[in-house]
């Protein structure tokens, strides 16, 4: 003999009203997700249309930016002591939010690059800058940075990448044959490249003659061969994408920055701009805690 299990009407129309519910809100959710995706790409197409395609408003947001830093530039000659405090503030809560490296993207960072002082500092410092924009140019030239290393010693060392701005026409180029020749000389010449070429280029793109890159090559006792080969290899340029890249992982959108790294804890500090002397100091004082 069968047996029937009696449902109660009442629990199936109830059942029945949930289910449709559900299927109501995500459908909503799901064209409204839709609606938003495709607004926002018709204001993109709108914005690109406006400055004459997405190259131009990428160069124009790039501008932009540089043109942000000029401003914060002139106000710190302005008022620097409100720059400072501005700064100090920052430091801070960067430091209360304890942004951190684990240590596979601490060995990612550090390897094939050259590192000058103590290979066991417990503190690194990183130059992300651009061979070709003036404010780099300044800040490396400065003295600020090795006043700054030889104010600690043996507790930090130093690691220099670049960050090649696309408004900046030869940045990469002169990148890639700094990447070239720490490649073919084991990093021994790779920072007087760049401080060669930070010393004689007027910036804003092509202030450096690229003719000179061979002059260099040749100072440095590099085969010229083995040079151009690697210069003339479009895959090498990857060498300098991945500084890019790891410059934009930290959130890195102008030069020249400042990463400094307790490589311990894996803790770091991102700082913007020019810093003056007395801001890494205490940037890396808060680290060596």
């Amino acid at each position: 003999m069968k047996k029937y299990i009696h449902i109660d009407t009442n629990i199936l129309l109830i059942i029945t009203i949930l289910v449709s519910t559900l299927s109501i809100i995500w459908s909503i959710a799901f064209y409204s997700k839709q609606v938003s995706i495709e607004v926002s790409n018709t204001i993109m197409e709108n914005e690109y249309k406006e400055i004459g395609g997405k190259d131009n408003y990428t160069i124009l947001k790039e501008l932009q930016k540089e043109e942000m830093v000029k401003y914060i530039h002139q106000l710190k000659k302005e008022n620097p002591e409100h720059i400072y405090n501005i700064r100090q503030k920052s430091i801070k809560e960067v430091s209360n939010q304890a942004n951190m490296l684990n240590w596979r993207d601490l060995l990612e960072l550090k390897s094939g690059s050259y590192i000058k002082g103590n290979s066991g500092a417990l503190l690194t410092f990183i130059e992300f800058s651009d061979l070709e924009c003036p404010y780099c140019i300044s800040y490396h030239n400065n003295g600020t940075i090795d006043s700054t290393l030889n104010e600690f010693n043996d507790d930090v060392n130093y690691i220099f990448k670049n960050f090649p701005l696309p408004i900046h026409k030869n940045s990469e180029k002169e990148a890639l044959a700094g990447k070239c020749i720490e490649k073919l000389s084991n990093g021994e010449n790779y920072l007087s490249y760049i401080d060669s070429v930070f010393s004689n280029t007027l910036g804003g793109g092509e202030g450096y003659d690229l003719e000179n890159i061979a002059t260099i090559v040749k100072d440095f006792n590099i085969e010229e061969k083995s040079f151009d080969d690697c210069y003339s290899n479009e895959s090498n340029l990857e060498l300098v994408k991945t500084e890019f890249e790891q410059g934009r992982k930290f959130g890195i959108n102008s030069t020249p920055s400042s990463v400094i790294i307790n490589n311990t804890t894996g803790e770091f500090i991102v700082l913007s701009g020019s810093v003056e002397q007395k801001e890494l100091e205490d940037t890396i004082n808060i680290l060596k805690k």
